[in-house]
């Protein structure tokens, strides 16, 4: 006898939300992965980065000295050269930092993303 009732399998549901829930996991452990691995590689950078910095510094101010004192052009040119090998030397350091912080940044939205699809998954 029909009587017009539904009959809901909420066995499956969960099953199908912990499968859910269990590849969520997974891939928030693996993006914490990935954004560990990106700041510890950035780690490093950042100390050559200050150590170029300084030295970078210190080469603009001598070369700036070296002009203001009169000095030769074959010692101005030297000095340029100097200049400009750690000012490339910076930037590319400096363009990896930013890379790195972008793959971070990114993991952070994912992750963040996954926790609340997560959370919404673990309230079934």
């Amino acid at each position: 006898m029909a009587d017009g009732s539904v009959i809901i399998n909420t066995e499956i549901d969960a099953k199908d939300a912990q499968k859910e829930l269990n590849a969520l996991e997974k891939k928030i452990d693996r993006l914490n992965n990935k954004a560990y691995q990106a700041k510890q590689a950035k780690m490093p950078l950042e100390q050559q980065s200050l150590d170029l910095g300084a030295a970078l510094d210190g080469a603009k101010q001598k070369l700036d000295a070296l002009q203001s004192g009169g000095a030769s052009s074959d010692v101005i040119k030297e000095q340029s050269e100097t200049v400009a090998s750690l000012q490339y030397r910076w930037d590319q350091i400096n363009d990896q930092i930013d890379r790195y912080n972008a793959t971070i940044t990114t993991a952070d939205r994912e992750i963040e993303a996954a926790k609340s699809e997560a959370g919404e998954l673990a309230a079934y």
